[in-house]
């Protein structure tokens, strides 16, 4: 699935991508998340601890509030999309 032409009205919700993809997710410890920098990245040197290991997730890109331009990720576990409130 494409991204949506740029510049299109979207509405709270709407898919704008998703793609099967294997996803890591660690936990930042909470005496590191004062000194998180603004651009987090890979290469950015934070204690993290290990939620949950490799595996292959749903990932879904939706956009946010009509007024933001933020989009919301989710993780799902299987192909059935629940829609977003």
């Amino acid at each position: 699935m494409s991204l949506f032409l740029f510049g299109q009205r979207r509405g709270k919700g709407d898919i704008l991508k998703h793609e099967r993809m294997l996803v890591r997710v660690e936990r930042i410890d909470p005496d590191q998340s004062a000194s998180l920098p603004a651009e987090y990245n890979e290469s950015s040197h934070i204690k993290t601890r290990l939620k949950r290991p490799w595996r292959e997730y749903y990932v879904v890109a939706r956009a946010g509030s009509n007024e933001s331009k933020y989009v919301v990720l989710q993780i799902h576990k299987s192909r059935v999309l629940l829609s977003f409130h």
